[in-house]
Order: C-alpha cells, then structure tokens, then sequence
C-alpha cells in the first residue's frame, strides 16, 4: 500500500510542478505555443493533481479509519503505520497512551 501512496504522491507532484511550469509560460511575451493552448495544458495538470490528491486523501483516510479500529483492539502496528497515525491524528495516540498509564498505576 505504501508504494500505491508513493506514486500517487509522484504522480500529484509532477501535475503540479507541470501546472506551474505552463502558468509561468503564460506570463512571457511572445511565447511558443500560444497562450490558449498554454492555459488548457495549466488547466489539464491542475486537475489531474486535484484528481490524484483527492484519490490519495481518500486512500489515506480509509487507512486510518483502518488503523483505528487497530488501535481499540490495541494489536501490534508496524513502526511505519504508528508514526503516520501519529502525524495525522495525535488524538487516538495521547488516548492511547493515556490509557496505558492508567492500566500501569492501577493496583493489581
């Protein structure tokens, strides 16, 4: 899964790096192609890179809602998925460990 994020993270980086590259072309004077084509080419990488940042957000999401029914059942995650769970939503981990302190201070 990891590697489906990291093409799409690729794929929505190149559109926007090509967005901007034909947005700066805009601004030249006297510029090959012309400037309609120019900005359908701009408008053409914005969406794709809208289209992909939307299809990586919702990969995302689906995974953390994964990973939170993970973190009620308290399984073992690997380090990776702990530390983008960490990043993206600090509220299930200060839960998490809060509950952890508690369980520990309990007389037993």
């Amino acid at each position: 899964m990891s590697v489906f994020l990291f093409v799409f993270m690729c794929i929505v980086i190149v559109f926007t790096g090509g967005s901007i590259h034909y947005a700066r072309q805009l601004g030249y004077a006297g510029s090959y192609p012309p400037k309609h084509v120019l900005k359908q080419k701009a408008l053409v990488c914005a969406a794709g890179a809208g289209i992909s940042l939307l299809i990586l957000l919702l990969t995302l999401f689906l995974l953390l809602k994964h990973e939170k029914n993970l973190f009620i059942y308290h399984e073992e995650v690997p380090a990776c998925r702990q530390t983008l769970a960490f990043f993206v939503s600090p509220a299930c981990w200060c839960s998490r460990i809060s509950n952890s302190l508690r369980a520990s201070t309990r007389p037993s």
